[in-house]
């Protein structure tokens, strides 16, 4: 969504993200620029507050909610893991050999994400 925002809108968006973590640092070498601003030289940012602080803390008057699908996002969060890139997956063949660690995933990254939203459920 950032890049898309970039290239319709010529501007920069920001994260508050760490720049020195090799995937935030790999977004860099990629063109987003303004990984790790959370200033006026932004219109933007990307953050998974309130799931995670992290390197910089900011306020915001306004906000662009992107939600994925949670079945969506442990499968990507389980490539970009097991592939340490944002833009590579893992092959069939790594799944099949680590069923068992995909099954403890799912169910762990679905119990952290049911703990932690069941508040905004009640």
């Amino acid at each position: 969504m950032r890049s898309t925002l970039e290239k319709i809108m010529g501007l920069v968006t920001g994260s508050d993200c760490n720049i020195k973590l090799k995937l935030n640092l790999e977004l860099m070498e990629r063109g987003l620029d303004g990984e790790g601003l959370v200033d006026d030289r932004v219109w933007v940012i990307k953050t998974h507050f309130p799931e995670r602080y992290m390197s910089a803390r900011y306020g915001a008057h306004r906000a662009i909610l992107c939600v994925r699908s949670p079945m969506d996002c442990i499968t990507s969060l389980f490539h970009m893991i097991g592939s340490g890139t944002h833009d590579c997956s893992i092959t069939e063949e790594d799944f099949s050999k680590n069923i068992e660690d995909w099954e403890a995933w799912v169910s762990q990254e679905a119990g952290v994400w049911y703990d932690y939203h069941k508040y905004w459920l009640d």
